[in-house]
């Protein structure tokens, strides 16, 4: 509810606070330590609904950019077993 009740500058720190977040969390959960500060943050962002486990939740679809080199077929977020969340490098990425 955070989220929806922001106005359009608070949506977009929210959204890179929980990226940089969900990016941590996703790194720890596979044993991968990241020395420094994890900067992360979005280029190009669109809400969108999505429905899992029968619940209504809001996705984020975009482009974004980070510190980080992650691979291809990461995931973040709720559901990634199930598809939800993953992550593909843009083909202009080296």
């Amino acid at each position: 509810t955070t989220y929806k009740q922001a106005d359009r500058a608070g949506k977009l720190a929210e959204s890179d606070r929980l990226l940089v977040a969900q990016l941590l969390t996703a790194m720890r959960g596979l044993q991968v330590e990241f020395d420094g500060l994890l900067y992360a943050a979005f280029t190009d962002i669109k809400p969108v609904n999505c429905y899992y486990k029968q619940q209504e939740l809001l996705g984020l679809r975009g482009q974004f950019i980070c510190n980080a080199q992650l691979p291809s077929g990461f995931a973040i977020g709720h559901g990634v077993s199930h598809g939800y969340g993953w992550i593909k490098p843009d083909r202009y990425s080296r």
